[in-house]
């Protein structure tokens, strides 16, 4: 392993808007998650049907965001190569199609058929209270979809500050809408949970149409694309797109989804561990940003390295990125240790006693995430440096060993064999990480060679 401050910088000064615009992000799911805690009337479970809800939108997005990563790859490699400049567009807008069309259809499915939520056994109060909540969501992530195709592109072509300007413009909106939708003002009524959704999805809309506006007053981004273009489609852009979308999909698949499979486990020792679980997942997304942004650089300075055909620049960068990601995230995993008893307040009364016992497991379970953030960091930035060089197929296998086939059974045996519950699916995750972690690095080794 090689570290280079002088790539490192290179590597952070594309990073830099992009964390702030991943923080950003998840800032607006805090914001959300924040104000339902502060209904006056069922705080615990609206947090655990916001949890539920959160989570398998997001679980049934994975694809869709496997594209996304696909033109972050793609469009980096066209512009690292002098011969397939003019392929940036076409992939944007194929790009666009397939999430359009992806997302479109999961959103019909849960709007007709909300009854699904039911399959997968959960407390029934948190199904009921979940579900309209999960419509207005699912809609959102529709936009949410369309929204990363434009800002991957943006920051493919070395302009991350556009879509990071138009994202953290509607935090404040989100915030603003949340206010009025979830407790009722302007002549609205009090909608709580839902409401919740319904700004979100707002936001969104806001989000995309600001992002595309700004991007045809920008001359290096401006796409100038006529109806003609959105429908002058080709079967080989496809393909490219899903030939790592696919595999960057598994992989996100199994991590996420091991983490998702987690949260409907929590739910089976009642709303209140899954509450605790909501308010830790909240914060340790939010800490996530940081590496997920470097990942994002690391992988767009690689694939512009590896069009370019200098394979070597390609693995100082990803050498580098790896090393700074890990000690950053040490420093911050210890900083959450420090302060687990003070960040419930952001999130709940601490002063109420029916907050208590969430409170309690809060605290147990930040024990655990401040472990996670060496082993999440060292994983997130590997398989970005990897995918850079066009190695993507054996990390989705190491993915699935780490994360399905030692995580997933370790966590259920401490949780429901030992009697460890809540801790113990914790713990069983942060096993399934370091094992993932250990086969990148050496996977790595191997390819740089």
């Amino acid at each position: 392993m090689y570290f280079s401050w002088n790539e490192t910088k290179q590597t952070l000064k594309l990073a830099i808007p992009i964390i702030l615009g991943q923080l950003g992000n998840i800032l607006m799911q805090a914001v959300d998650t924040a104000m339902i805690g502060r209904i006056d009337q069922g705080a615990v479970l609206g947090l655990a049907a916001a949890a539920f809800a959160g989570n398998l939108c997001n679980f049934l997005l994975i694809l869709g965001i496997g594209a996304s990563t696909a033109l972050h790859v793609l469009v980096s490699q066209a512009a690292g190569s002098k011969v397939k400049q003019k392929e940036k567009k076409p992939l944007l807008v194929h790009g666009m199609w397939f999430v359009f069309v992806y997302g479109l259809a999961l959103a019909l499915l849960l709007t007709l058929k909300p009854e699904l939520l039911g399959l997968l056994h959960q407390p029934e109060e948190v199904v009921v209270a979940a579900k309209t909540y999960t419509i207005y969501l699912i809609w959102s992530n529709l936009f949410a979809l369309l929204f990363m195709c434009l800002k991957s592109y943006s920051e493919a072509s070395q302009r991350p500050w556009e879509p990071l300007t138009i994202l953290l413009s509607c935090i404040g909106v989100n915030g603003f809408l949340n206010w009025i939708f979830i407790f009722g003002h302007f002549g609205f009524d009090a909608m709580g949970l839902p409401g919740a959704g319904l700004a979100t999805l707002i936001a969104r809309v806001i989000t995309i149409i600001a992002l595309w506006i700004f991007m045809e007053n920008v001359p290096q981004l401006r796409l100038k694309l006529g109806l003609g273009s959105f429908f002058s489609l080709s079967w080989d852009y496809f393909k490219r797109i899903l030939s790592i979308g696919i595999p960057s999909s598994l992989q996100l698949l199994f991590e996420w989804g091991s983490f998702i499979i987690v949260t409907f486990m929590m739910g089976q020792f009642g709303a209140t561990a899954l509450a605790a679980h909501q308010i830790v997942q909240t914060v340790g997304g939010f800490m996530f940003m940081v590496p997920l942004g470097l990942t994002f650089a690391i992988t767009i300075r690689t694939s512009e390295a590896y069009g370019q055909g200098n394979v070597i620049k390609a693995a100082r960068i990803g050498s580098s990125g790896i090393i700074f990601a890990a000690s950053l995230m040490t420093s911050i995993g210890l900083s959450l240790l420090f302060m687990r008893y003070q960040i419930p307040k952001l999130f709940v009364n601490t002063l109420d006693p029916a907050n208590f016992d969430m409170i309690q497991l809060v605290v147990k379970f930040f024990m655990v995430i401040a472990v996670f953030q060496l082993f999440d960091s060292t994983q997130a930035t590997t398989i970005g440096t990897l995918r850079g060089l066009n190695d993507i197929k054996i990390p989705m296998v190491f993915a699935f060993i780490g994360y399905i086939l030692v995580g997933l059974p370790t966590s259920y045996i401490l949780a429901f064999t030992c009697g460890f519950q809540g801790i113990g699916l914790w713990i069983g995750e942060a096993i399934g990480l370091g094992v993932t972690s250990i086969l990148l690095i050496l996977r790595f080794r191997f390819v740089i060679r």
